[in-house]
């Protein structure tokens, strides 16, 4: 009896005991921002996943190495300067950039993201849109094109690709729907019950999973023929797939079809090796072959004089303030017409 007593009286202090970490963690990464908040996103039914509609958070990263800015998503989603009262209604073009968490930018400021230089060096001449969401790939852009940026009615739309954009890819088609003539047109994101959305709104588990998923990402795929490790991300060396070109050609015919000028580029690799090729390499074979115009940010990055690696965050696979700068200036060199404002030079890269 005794021995039940004691057995059932250690069960349950490990069970208090447990509690009281748990909350004790959740309190704790709340009070340092290490959670929801870091980088939030709702489930979508067409484009799998989409920032939270007129929403304001303060930026956090673990290393400490950014964050502490405050970032703003528009009523439709999209990351927006957080001092803005509304848009350029005067503006004489309209500019749209599309991609992943490279254009995205919340690892600065909006004032330092190439966006906002760009935005800023137009003095007002440009109404510039910033439509990039963490972990979209092109299979994905013809739907936002769709239901978001074509009745923006833009000039012209600059598209970043990153290496991991093959596989994101491959993922979002096990997903796909499709319509009677075989286009896709919704990637539906995953429909969660009460319990797993209190889930996914703790910080601590938020947090656990996260390093989980980073860390069983790295072990499978580390010393993958043609991928680099970057710090704590992996670099993905693909060759674009018949699929995600078929996406990549069904976003350039739509964009084309509104009489939008197109632009595609891709992020040079962080750490690519003396006279190695890289996915951006890849991305500008494929435009030349398909007549699209490419804007080269791996010759604009060599051509700094620069380091490579002292264009991102120490920790960190996404360019820090000096490569915001200088893709700025690459985009805006190559195509004054939309950013040019009159008295002003080219911010400095170094």
């Amino acid at each position: 009896m005794r021995g039940s007593r004691a057995g059932l009286f250690a069960a349950i202090s490990v069970l208090v005991g447990l509690t009281i970490a748990f909350a004790l963690a959740e309190v704790s990464l709340r009070i340092l921002g290490l959670g929801y908040s870091h980088s939030p996103i709702v489930a979508d039914p067409f484009l799998h996943h989409t920032h939270p509609r007129d929403f304001s958070f303060v930026s956090h990263h673990w290393t400490k190495e950014f964050g502490g800015h405050r970032i703003r998503y528009a009523p439709d989603g999209r990351v927006m300067n957080p001092d803005a009262e509304a848009g350029t209604e005067s503006a004489l073009f309209r500019v749209a950039f599309m991609g992943d968490s490279f254009v995205e930018a919340l690892q600065v400021p909006w004032s330092a993201s190439f966006v906002g230089i760009l935005e800023s060096s137009a003095c007002g001449n440009a109404e510039m849109r910033n439509y990039g969401v963490s972990s979209y790939s092109p299979i994905l852009y013809p739907i936002q094109w769709q239901r978001f940026i074509r009745d923006f009615d833009p000039d012209v739309v600059f598209v970043m690709l990153y290496g991991n954009d093959v596989r994101d890819d491959e993922d979002y088609l096990q997903l796909a729907q499709y319509d009677d003539e075989g286009n896709i047109v919704a990637v539906p994101g995953p429909e969660l019950s009460w319990f797993r959305l209190q889930l996914r709104r703790s910080y601590f588990l938020r947090f656990l999973r996260k390093q989980q998923l980073r860390i069983a990402w790295l072990l499978k795929h580390r010393g993958t023929a043609g991928d680099r490790v970057a710090g704590r991300y992996l670099e993905e060396n693909r060759e674009i797939t018949p699929q995600t070109s078929i996406n990549l050609l069904r976003l350039v015919e739509q964009v084309r079809r509104n009489d939008t000028a197109l632009v595609m580029t891709a992020v040079p690799s962080k750490v690519q090796g003396e006279g190695s090729v890289e996915f951006a390499d890849e991305v500008r074979t494929w435009a030349g072959y398909q007549g699209v115009a490419y804007l080269d940010l791996a010759s604009a990055f060599a051509d700094s004089g620069l380091e490579r690696t002292s264009l991102f965050f120490e920790n960190d696979i996404h360019f820090n303030d000096r490569g915001h700068r200088l893709v700025a200036n690459a985009i805006r060199s190559t195509y004054p017409d939309f950013f040019n404002c009159p008295g002003r030079a080219a911010e400095p890269s170094k």
